[in-house]
């Protein structure tokens, strides 16, 4: 009897151990995803960052340029902030195409700037092109021919929230 007793608590001691064990592992994985949860929350509630089309292009014009051998545009456009937090960087794609939705060139802008809720600011961008590309045909197009499709991918604001799109 002495000999059962001392067995089962040696077991007892062994399966409680492990399950301590068991119980801290688990919850540590609850705490992460405790964490986690908490983050994606913190991004679902907030209605402005729900979407990616609040970021918009109000303007755009270019000027064609014409150096030796190397022929460019410089694109200017106007950006409006219409999410409710301050835009501290923007990762974007702009297409530019026709009526015939022909891509003619696409933009990609990577830039930290400031954009103030409401507020519109102006971003330029050099792109260059050889005389047999599609881009070449937007320097005789007719302003407004011309359609303008802003892709986001990535918006920093200045809370330190990112919204990924695509």
């Amino acid at each position: 009897m002495k000999n059962i007793l001392i067995l089962f608590f040696l077991i007892s001691g062994l399966f409680a151990s492990s399950l301590e064990e068991r119980v801290s592992n688990l919850e540590k994985r609850v705490s992460i995803l405790e964490k986690q949860l908490k983050i994606q929350n913190t991004i679902i509630k907030d209605d402005t960052i729900n979407t990616c089309n609040n970021l918009k292009i109000v303007k755009f014009d270019y000027q064609y340029n014409n150096a030796v051998m190397i022929q460019s545009y410089t694109l200017n456009y106007v950006f409006k902030n219409n999410y409710k937090k301050p835009i501290k960087y923007i990762y974007v794609n702009i297409e530019i195409s026709d009526n015939e939705d022909d891509v003619l060139l696409e933009d990609y802008i990577k830039k930290s700037i400031i954009i103030k809720p409401n507020q519109s600011v102006k971003i330029s961008s050099n792109y260059m092109f050889e005389s047999d590309s599609l881009a070449a045909y937007l320097k005789t197009m007719p302003k407004n021919k011309i359609h303008i499709t802003l892709n986001p991918y990535v918006i920093k604001f200045s809370d330190n929230t990112t919204l990924k799109c695509k």
